[in-house]
């Protein structure tokens, strides 16, 4: 048995022993009441043993199930012999020996079948030397026929319920534990699924991260090689733009690179975010003369407010409009972007539409994953679309792109209410 079974198991022992404990400890009482009401003479100290083993029993357990499961079977044992032995056999009180070998066989796993056999045994034995042998190790007490009719009864229903219960006990014991163990299975298999995507994400985010920092930074290296090398001023200054394209491209790599982080690692949190004021703040964060390019149709209401992760929503909003302004077709006379919002039942909704160069469909299966790109003549980290798609599942949210080469693209992305 693996180590997270046994323990498993043996957590589920130790609430069984607490139950069977209480159980002791309830029937004693009853017996208390019906010696009582039948006026049959019991010495006191038998109830007071039956009820302070208990009590240790149930003390013991909840510090070390071994010793309690040693201590509660042995005193019960001996108490049931010496009750048994001062009372006619037509009482039915030595069935509890019967009770005490199901429970010793119920709280004692199969690593320890040695001690389940010996206190069966035990309960066998003293149940055999009861039958057999007459004597009495305290006060022998007498019973009217109709007395020991009702103590059989009695005796017999309360041995019976307690080998049933035992049993049941025992077998949701092992029914719970299966079911943990088979929800823990799952979740190792979710986890491993997990880890090898992480490792082979890592794997594609090293090499692609190695090449693309190199890329501008070789780049801006040659280019200050060759501006060393003229002292023609203007050939100067467009050296010096090539340099600055070149780092503003290196800023955007690492700025998605920590989005990625920030986004993989940060708890996700949960606070009141007005939608229309966050997408007019990406608008207003674009480069004056890339945004006077596009007609705004914001369809967000004024007073729609969402409860949300405000850092991974303003992630996905970046890029979600950065793309559309970035693959904007400026061939056409009219260039639009849309942002809508809207409250579906369970949810709401946020949706970028754009009529730019639009994405073939041999390219849209893989847009969302790592370091994609779906158009080769234009200049970016791969990063975007993958970070908006996992931003939005630490949202719970589904996302999904419909897109025609050459109309445009739109996306839909579908949050639950937190």
């Amino acid at each position: 048995m693996r180590p997270a079974e046994g323990r498993l198991l043996d957590q589920k022992r130790k609430m069984l022993i607490s139950r069977l404990t209480i159980v002791v400890f309830s029937v004693t009482a009853v017996y208390m009441l019906l010696d009582f009401v039948l006026r049959v003479h019991v010495q006191f100290y038998i109830y007071v043993i039956f009820l302070v083993s208990s009590a240790l029993t149930y003390w013991l357990n909840q510090r070390d199930s071994r010793w309690a499961k040693i201590f509660g079977l042995t005193v019960f044992n001996f108490i049931i012999f010496l009750v048994a032995s001062s009372e006619p056999f037509e009482t039915g009180i030595h069935l509890y020996f019967v009770a005490a070998g199901a429970v010793a066989l119920a709280v004692f796993g199969y690593e320890e079948w040695g001690k389940s056999i010996f206190f069966t045994a035990l309960s066998l034995g003293l149940y055999v030397l009861v039958f057999l042998f007459d004597f009495h190790l305290i006060g022998y007490r007498t019973f009217t026929e109709e007395q020991a009719r009702i103590f059989f009864l009695i005796n017999m229903f309360i041995a019976s319920f307690v080998c049933v219960y035992s049993i049941l006990l025992f077998s949701k014991v092992h029914h719970e534990v299966e079911n943990t163990l088979r929800e823990q299975r799952e979740s190792v298999r979710i986890a491993n699924q997990e880890l090898r995507k992480t490792n082979e994400e890592l794997d594609r985010f090293v090499y692609s991260v190695s090449h693309d920092l190199r890329a501008p930074l070789s780049s801006i290296l040659g280019l200050t090689d060759l501006f060393d090398l003229t002292t023609n001023e203007t050939e100067r200054k467009q050296i010096v733009e090539h340099i600055r394209g070149r780092a503003v491209r290196l800023d955007e790599f690492i700025h998605d690179v920590l989005d990625h982080a920030r986004n993989s690692r940060a708890n996700v949190e949960q606070v009141s975010v007005s939608l229309r004021g966050l997408v007019e703040e990406m608008v207003q964060a674009l480069p004056a003369e890339k945004a006077k390019l596009f007609n705004w149709d914001i369809r967000v209401a004024p007073a729609l407010s969402v409860c949300t992760d405000p850092d991974r929503l303003r992630v996905i909003l970046s890029n979600l409009i950065f793309n559309a302004v970035k693959y904007a077709d400026l061939k056409k006379a009219e260039r639009w972007i849309r942002v809508e919002a809207s409250e579906p039942e369970g949810g709401w909704k946020l949706s970028v539409h754009d009529n730019g160069i639009g994405i073939h469909d041999e390219h849209q299966p893989r847009i969302f994953d790592m370091f994609y790109r779906a158009h080769t003549g234009y200049e970016g980290s791969g990063l975007g679309l993958y970070i908006v798609k996992e931003a939005v599942g630490k949202l719970n949210g589904t996302i999904a792109l419909a897109s025609t080469e050459g109309e445009g693209t739109k996306i839909d992305i579908l949050f639950p209410r937190a």
